[in-house]
């Protein structure tokens, strides 16, 4: 094997996979998709866009065009995040209900409160719009 073959045999063998390791872009989808064919979406990283409700105990996301929806959760990983700390924060400050992209692993049985169900571990949170109080 000549030495331009073999250093090309090599990036192919290394580095290639590598870098696709880190191309880390969430499929974008609808909450409808999500909850019409879970087990499709079962571990992977999504962002969907929706009316998130926090309630006392637990936050869902949900779409109206679909009467469904799933829990939120935020991992320790990811609590520390700015977008997330400040979507807490304005959410209970402006009356627990917005409309916002949220990004992260979807499950289709998480084990959750209060039973295991459908929810997505949220790595990140943007174009909140925050909805007046009922």
């Amino acid at each position: 094997m000549g030495r331009w073959a073999y250093a090309f045999f090599l990036v192919e063998l290394f580095v290639v996979p590598f870098s696709h390791a880190f191309d880390n872009h969430p499929l974008q989808t609808t909450i409808c998709e999500v909850v019409a064919n879970p087990s499709r979406f079962d571990g992977m990283e999504i962002s969907v866009r929706g009316y998130v409700f926090a309630g006392v105990e637990v936050t869902n996301i949900s779409d109206a065009a679909c009467h469904g929806g799933f829990q939120l959760t935020v991992s320790e990983a990811y609590y520390q995040h700015k977008d997330i700390q400040s979507f807490e924060r304005g959410i209970r400050t402006h009356g627990m209900h917005a409309v916002a992209t949220v990004v992260g692993r979807f499950y289709k049985k998480a084990n959750v409160y209060p039973f295991p169900m459908p929810a997505m571990d949220m790595h990140s949170i943007r174009q909140v719009v925050y909805l007046a109080k009922p």
